[in-house]
């Protein structure tokens, strides 16, 4: 009995010790820039979909149920399936959070990268509140649909586009800005 235990601490500690290393030194080490980049075109295109859907909306003239963005032309109810949308606003929450430590040499693209954890875990809880009104059936303020708490003032396309928007908008300046900063400490010689 006490082996198992024994065992299963020691495999238990060493994967948490892997999972330092690679979170440290590679995600925001040697591989931070090319992490970012990753997580900056899965978050960009999330950001394209809501895009597209405004324009479906407002230039196309379509009804809100009718715009999906691009992927919900060929799969219709993806815009509605609640799973999705939770599965990938954790995926870009997390994202920000293993990747914010990378931030800790450049103070003013850190900032803005906070700022956009802010953003998200808002978001991220709005997705949690119409996740549990999804699983459970049970409806807010006695409506027919999963309901975020801000869809009583602003519709929902508008919304999410403005979420994502609060969210993407500062990670894409803490990316300029942390570039920049990497670009500049490169050419400047070390002494």
């Amino acid at each position: 009995m006490n082996f198992v235990v024994a065992k299963t601490s020691s495999v238990s500690h060493e994967f948490g010790h892997r999972l330092h290393i690679f979170v440290w030194d590679v995600l925001n080490g040697t591989e931070h820039i090319r992490a970012l980049w990753l997580y900056m075109l899965i978050a960009g295109g999330h950001f394209f979909e809501h895009l597209v859907q405004i324009g479906q909306v407002y230039l196309l003239g379509w009804a809100p149920r009718d715009a999906g963005g691009v992927l919900g032309m060929w799969f219709p109810g993806l815009a509605a399936n609640e799973v999705l949308h939770m599965s990938y606003n954790s995926f870009q929450l997390t994202g920000l959070i293993l990747l914010w430590p990378g931030f800790r040499h450049t103070r003013r693209a850190k900032i803005w990268w906070q700022i956009a954890i802010v953003a998200q875990i808002w978001h991220f809880l709005e997705h949690v509140l119409l996740q549990v009104q999804y699983l459970t059936g049970t409806y807010l303020f006695e409506s027919v649909r999963q309901t975020s708490l801000l869809e009583l003032f602003f519709p929902r396309v508008e919304l999410h586009f403005v979420y994502n928007l609060l969210a993407f908008t500062p990670t894409v300046i803490a990316l300029v800005l942390y570039l920049r900063q990497v670009k500049n400490r490169a050419a400047t010689p070390s002494t």
